[in-house]
């Protein structure tokens, strides 16, 4: 738990600083080390899913909301965004755009 409150702090400053690299370095490693802390965090489909993510385009992801489910999200390239939104809706996802915000980030889906 220690690892993933640090890990949050370097996330944080590491994006005041702009440095996706090192934003990316540090997703992926709190993403391994949060499937070892809490096993039921992920699923074979969110595993599937990120598999897709990372082989078009996408840098690093976390899961967020309520284990085995919530939503994930992705650190990519904005020119590699549109990409990845199209290859996981295809691989059985439902990916949208989320822009940060004052108060964490925001995303809207409208179901029709």
């Amino acid at each position: 738990m220690d690892r993933l409150k640090a890990d949050a702090i370097e996330l944080k400053n590491a994006l005041l600083a702009g440095d996706i690299p090192a934003m990316a370095q540090i997703l992926d490693d709190s993403w391994k080390a949060k499937k070892v802390t809490a096993p039921g965090i992920s699923t074979d489909s969110i595993d599937q899913l990120y598999d897709v993510a990372v082989a078009n385009g996408a840098l690093a992801g976390k899961v967020s909301g309520a284990g085995g489910g919530g939503f994930v999200m992705f650190l990519v390239h904005p020119e590699d965004r549109r990409g990845l939104m199209d290859a996981l809706n295809t691989g059985g996802g439902i990916a949208g755009p989320v822009k940060f915000a004052e108060r964490g980030c925001e995303t809207w889906q409208v179901r029709r």
